[in-house]
């Protein structure tokens, strides 16, 4: 428990210097260096390093090429109004040695990208996200996501690239898939889809890119009306919550306990079109489940808010009592990993 205190009150007395001088605090075992620059921590930090980034506008112009864990402070903006939401207004570009890395609290407006390798291990959790992607230098090749893990995350954009073996928990997805989806989990999500490029939540196109086989889909709300397996085979489907009526032939996908064919406005608390809104209510209304969807499962929908203590309100006096002491009050939350 002792040591518990003092490794959160040491991620407090880091976020807090560097909230208050806008700083990015980079830390890996007990000592911490504060930077000014974001291309200036990445290309300082060593494998391992865990940079603290506090709310504000973001370019990263180099690639990264190391395990590392940026923090930032959440994508609600009513639950980051004390220090902001942290936005990257750019890509991020992700290449070979980044294995291991981690990204939590963050809104990203450009492309993930995936470079040249087999990226494995990667996690995004509790992050707005536009779209995934991939290049190689190799020509026929193309990079794939390894053992991956995305939770709790808005997915605004389109996923393109191949995954294997990855997990998917607990995300809202307005995009697609226009990849190749192998032996992975998708538990808890909620599929948008109708978006800007098809109504399918994955798309297949002529030549048989987005092929998508041996995966499991659990407990998930999947909105689109039709064409559901659209470049799905050899999958299962089980516990899901339809607004289609997808036919299991129980060869190429299988599925059991799925209810079909419920009204788009039955369904949610608070949601009245298609899309991702910060004041939506997602949970599902009271005559179904609520294991379905996003509260329910191993990891229950946390708003956007990162694993680190989180300044959730903050007063500081504008005087000094008569005997010289400040008040002050903070309340501070943090969430599970």
């Amino acid at each position: 428990m002792t040591r518990i205190f003092i490794f959160t009150l040491l991620l407090l007395i880091y976020a807090g210097i560097a909230s208050a001088q806008n700083l990015i605090a980079r830390q890996n075992g007990g000592t911490p260096h504060f930077h000014t620059e974001l291309d200036d921590a990445v290309t300082q930090a060593v494998n391992g390093d865990t940079l603290y980034l506090p709310g504000g506008l973001y370019v990263l112009n180099v690639p990264v090429t190391k395990e590392l864990h940026l923090v930032g402070e959440g994508h609600y903006p009513e639950l980051s109004r004390v220090n902001g939401t942290t936005i990257f207004n750019c890509g991020i570009n992700l290449k070979p040695g980044c294995d291991n890395s981690s990204f939590h609290g963050l809104t990203i407006h450009g492309t993930i990208m995936a470079n040249d390798d087999t990226l494995k291990n990667i996690t995004f959790m509790r992050c707005n996200l536009s779209d995934f992607s991939y290049s190689s230098s190799v020509e026929g090749s193309s990079a794939a996501w390894e053992y991956c893990r995305f939770i709790e995350n808005v997915y605004r954009g389109y996923n393109n690239g191949t995954y294997k073996n990855c997990s998917f928990y607990n995300n809202i997805l307005q995009g697609f898939f226009y990849g190749n989806p192998h032996n992975c989990m998708f538990r808890n999500n909620i599929f948008l889809v109708e978006n800007r490029y098809s109504p399918y939540p994955f798309h297949h196109d002529l030549n048989g890119f987005a092929i998508g086989s041996f995966n499991r889909f659990e407990y998930n709300v999947i909105l689109t009306s039709s064409y559901i397996f659209d470049g799905i085979g050899n999958s299962f489907f089980y516990n899901n919550l339809f607004v289609g009526s997808p036919t299991f032939d129980q060869s190429s996908n299988v599925g059991s306990n799925n209810l079909i064919e419920q009204p788009f406005e039955s369904i949610f608390e608070n949601v009245t079109e298609r899309a991702f809104r910060y004041n939506y209510d997602f949970h599902l209304k009271s005559n179904y489940s609520q294991e379905i969807g996003i509260y329910g499962g191993p990891s229950p929908w946390k708003n956007g808010i990162p694993f680190n203590p989180h300044i959730e309100f903050k007063n500081v006096a504008g005087y000094t009592n008569a005997d010289g002491t400040l008040n002050v009050q903070v309340k501070v939350t943090a969430q599970d990993r």
